[in-house]
């Protein structure tokens, strides 16, 4: 029984790796897509955060 399961997550395991060496360029695109808006929603975040409309704000005195 647990030789079965381990051949079976053994396959398993070579079929992802098979996938993931074929779809290498889809997935970085994917992972660096995912993670340049993760950066820009933190910065709009941060933007919002600051708050443009408060005293320390260097064009509220003009």
């Amino acid at each position: 029984m647990v030789n079965s399961l381990l051949n079976v997550r053994g396959r398993l395991l070579t079929r992802l790796t098979a996938w993931a060496s074929q779809h290498t360029a889809v997935l970085s695109f994917t992972a660096k897509t995912v993670s340049y808006f993760v950066i820009i929603l933190a910065l709009v975040y941060l933007y919002d955060y600051c708050g443009v409309n408060g005293a320390h704000f260097i064009y509220n005195e003009f």
